[in-house]
């Protein structure tokens, strides 16, 4: 192999360790947070419970309806809305900003609970 094929080696093997370290990086910036909880929120007796409820951005909440009646998880800011969940349905949402969110059933709107985003 002469010095011009060992250079040209050499360049194609730096290309092709930049490429595996860029995308091993986008990888890890798509990866779901290892620090990410999952959260249970059961409607219950014409409540949510637990009615207010400590979570970090990235977090899942999922509302499980144990209840006779159809109920919604609905945010009060009309961001997200469950949709009616009927007895033993659920619904799952990824909570993607921080703040207070206060959500209700809309069938039932002295059903409320928030959700305390860090």
């Amino acid at each position: 192999m002469n010095m011009l094929d060992k250079k040209i080696d050499r360049r194609r093997g730096l290309l092709v360790c930049g490429l595996a370290a860029a995308i091993v990086g986008q990888a890890a910036l798509w990866a779901p947070s290892a620090l990410a909880e999952s959260h249970v929120v059961e409607i219950r007796d014409f409540q949510f419970a637990p009615e207010a409820l400590d979570i970090a951005v990235g977090d899942t909440v999922t509302w499980v309806n144990m209840d006779i009646a159809p109920h919604t998880a609905t945010a009060v800011d009309g961001s997200w809305d469950s949709g009616s969940l009927a007895q033993g349905d659920e619904w799952s949402l990824v909570i993607e900003t921080a703040g207070v969110i206060d959500y209700l059933c809309t069938f039932h709107p002295q059903m409320v609970g928030a959700l305390n985003v860090e």
